[in-house]
């Protein structure tokens, strides 16, 4: 088995050339694009379990609001039907 020196290996490293093709960064980084461009056509991956959780909590908030606003609309007062202007020494 043949050993080489540190001397006879940095020597050889610097002999050393690779063709690297011009596309060879674009094809690994891809190409860079603006950071607006994440606010059109991004997406975030979010675990199914979260999704679902969100997806229960929007759902429970959407009832619980349309139960509060049936409620209130229950308890209002109803208008009059006709309604006078009040005399002008009377409380009304």
């Amino acid at each position: 088995m043949e050993t080489r020196d540190d001397s006879q290996l940095s020597r050889l490293l610097r002999e050393w050339k690779v063709d690297v093709p011009a596309s060879l960064e674009e094809r690994v980084l891809g190409t860079r694009k603006p950071w607006w461009r994440l606010l059109i056509s991004g997406y975030i991956r979010v675990p199914v379990p979260v999704a679902l959780c969100l997806l229960l909590l929007t759902v429970a908030g959407v009832w619980r609001q349309s139960q509060l606003v049936r409620i209130e609309s229950a308890c209002a007062p109803a208008a009059p039907a006709h309604s006078s202007p009040c005399p002008a020494n009377k409380k009304c």
